[in-house]
């Protein structure tokens, strides 16, 4: 039986994490952003959004959802039905589709939404929050989803299409899945088996089905923003933007602000902020002398809009848009995002305004690592960059400090002695004394490196434990929640029951890096 022990850590105590919208100055966020979720501003801003979202968008939102749900063949989850009811409120987070769910943090991204609506519903408020996840399944960037990376290995999906990954066949995820699957036996293997069940009719379909074996139960509400109505909900801001160019006049303005306040500008914002789907492609609109061009075709303004009024599923918003999208078919009032995404976000505060729309609060989703018992180190000192770490282990386990401080002051002595021995001679002795000097300390430091590589070799058990620890934690130099998959910590228990685990540890509202010991237990 297994069961997990979780620590935190300040983040500035580990490498490989930058800061966050949290860590920015009180003036600075509330320029930028509605401000960073807690207990109390969500209870207001549920029941703002609650009181302003259109009951109309309510039921759209939900016949849509039901619909996506009846094609991909996924169960419904229970609280769905909620949706329309005008006191219930989301809170969201999203992402691209990484094969067989991708690095931990697409994990830890899903179950900070849902303790966090977990925790407001347990207290007093008269709203009821959902939690949601956002299939980014537009997104065209193949080379982003389509490995996952455990027990050292790469495995990887190569589908050979191009266009919207979402809208991909599925044909050859089954290769790919058997490798993986091949690592595995027992309740993992069976669980893994099942998770894998390849019979949707696209990638984005298959993911769904995924998703909702793993979340449901946990209420997680699943939405594809690639649909012909939720679109159509959002083709007066398309509109806008093809006939105003709205969005990269406000973005350009806040971004000079951020610039000024010494913040980064995450996010490239161009003349149109959308894309043109067709089959097998997804293009930017480039607008051309009061024309549009998308690949080799050439269109009016005119043409465009009707071209919007018709098939308004054939435009996709790009990083800057999407968020506007979500929040205008979603009854939203918070996004849980990473420190990348929530920068873009900061960078649309006036975009919202302009059009009239809500700006939801924000949240940095926690970050963390998972880690084998055996490697159950959380001093701040385990975390730190590994030659760091390296020469705290030889300073714990040798006498090179004392002997190194007793050698320095030595040759300091030394050096003392034969400057004084000169000084009889004058300043012209220094000319050919002070090069001797220097000869004698290159070489003393010549010493010093022969001798800590006799050293090392001597203590070579004890640093290759140490980089075996190092790289759980840092596979590839990065921080594991980038790299790693869960699955390569199911052990013999299976998926289901580590995140289960995982999601009653996870506090929602804290900013340290959360430290996952996993324990086992015979019964």
């Amino acid at each position: 039986m297994m069961k997990l022990h979780r620590n935190f850590l300040p983040r500035s105590k580990a490498t490989g994490f930058g800061p966050t919208l949290e860590t920015w100055t009180p003036e600075t966020l509330a320029h930028f952003t509605n401000g960073i979720a807690d207990r109390e501003s969500l209870k207001n801003q549920a029941i703002q959004r609650s009181a302003s979202f259109d009951p109309a968008m309510r039921q759209t939102l939900y016949e849509a959802l039901i619909s996506q749900y009846a094609k991909a063949g996924s169960t419904i989850p229970e609280n769905l039905e909620q949706l329309l009811d005008p006191r219930s409120v989301t809170v969201t987070t999203g992402h691209q589709l990484p094969l067989a769910l991708g690095p931990l943090f697409t994990v830890f991204k899903i179950l900070h939404v849902v303790q966090l609506c977990e925790a407001m519903n347990e207290s007093e408020t008269a709203n009821t929050f959902l939690p949601v996840f956002w299939l980014a399944s537009e997104d065209h960037d193949l080379e982003e989803v389509q490995n996952v990376h455990l027990f050292n290995k790469t495995f990887s999906w190569v589908p050979n299409e191009t266009g919207p990954v979402g809208s991909m066949t599925t044909a050859q995820l089954n290769t790919c899945y058997e490798e993986i699957l091949s690592c595995f036996k027992g309740i993992s293997a069976d669980e893994l088996s099942e998770l894998f069940r390849n019979d949707a009719a696209n990638y984005a379909q298959h993911y769904h089905q995924m998703l909702s074996k793993i979340f449901s139960k946990f209420g997680v509400i699943l939405i594809d923003g690639n649909d012909p109505t939720l679109k159509k909900a959002f083709s007066p801001m398309v509109r806008k933007e093809l006939q105003e160019q709205f969005v990269m006049a406000t973005v350009s303005a806040t971004n000079a602000e951020l610039v000024y306040a010494g913040k980064k500008v995450q996010a490239h914002v161009r003349p149109i902020n959308l894309f043109y789907l067709s089959p097998q492609k997804r293009e930017r609109i480039l607008p051309d002398e009061g024309h549009f061009v998308v690949g080799e075709q050439r269109w009016t303004l005119e043409n465009m809009l009707t071209e919007v009024e018709e098939h308004p599923e054939r435009f996709s918003p790009n990083v800057l848009m999407r968020p506007l999208y979500q929040e205008t078919v979603l009854p939203n009032v918070c996004y849980v995002g990473g420190s990348g995404e929530l920068n873009y976000w900061s960078q649309l505060k006036s975009t919202f305004k302009a059009v009239g729309h809500p700006f939801p609060l924000l949240k940095t989703r926690i970050s963390g690592f998972l880690l084998r018992a055996s490697f159950s180190e959380n001093q701040e000192a385990a975390f730190r960059p590994l030659a760091e770490q390296e020469n705290s282990l030889l300073s714990q386990v040798s006498n090179r400090d004392p002997f190194f401080e007793a050698l320095d002051l030595r040759l300091k002595a030394l050096s003392d002695a034969l400057l004084e021995g000169i000084q009889p001679f004058g300043k012209e002795a220094e000319k050919w004394a002070l090069p001797q000097i220097k000869n004698i300390e290159t070489a003393i430091d010549h010493y010093k490196s022969r001798w800590q590589k006799h050293e090392k070799q001597n203590l070579e058990s004890e640093l290759s434990r140490l980089r075996r620890k190092h790289v759980e934690k840092y596979p590839k130099d990065l921080p594991q929640e980038r790299v790693t998959s869960l699955f390569q910590y199911c052990s013999g228990e299976g998926p289901s029951e580590l995140i289960l685990a995982l999601k009653n540890l996870i506090d929602p509202f804290s900013e340290e890096l959360h430290i996952f010991e996993q324990i086992h237990e015979t019964e």
